[in-house]
């Protein structure tokens, strides 16, 4: 299920879930994966989570990711910027 972080602290966080709802991050799953949430977070990005009843309350994970899309944006803009620099865009480089 897709969500947004609202708010991560030094052992999880919280999510805002698709359906409006709210989920506490595992702390494990936010421990193993810290530098990924604060991205997620400075970025305002959604990002999809396994999530769980635990008692009362939602617990969301970072579902596993075929798909890495910050790799894929630096990859395209470094297909443009060579294509740019070996004057493939269709400019004139003189």
């Amino acid at each position: 299920m897709n969500g947004r972080i609202l708010q991560i602290s030094s052992s999880g966080g919280l999510v805002r879930l698709e359906s409006g709802e709210l989920a506490t991050l595992s702390s494990r799953d936010f421990l193993a994966n810290k530098a990924r949430y604060e991205r997620l977070m400075s970025t305002d990005r959604t990002a999809e989570f396994d999530v769980r009843q635990s008692g009362r309350r939602l617990v969301a994970e970072l579902a596993v990711q075929l798909r890495d899309e910050e790799f894929e944006e630096k990859l395209a803009g470094y297909l443009r910027e060579s294509e740019s620099a070996l004057g493939l865009d269709g400019a004139i480089h003189e």
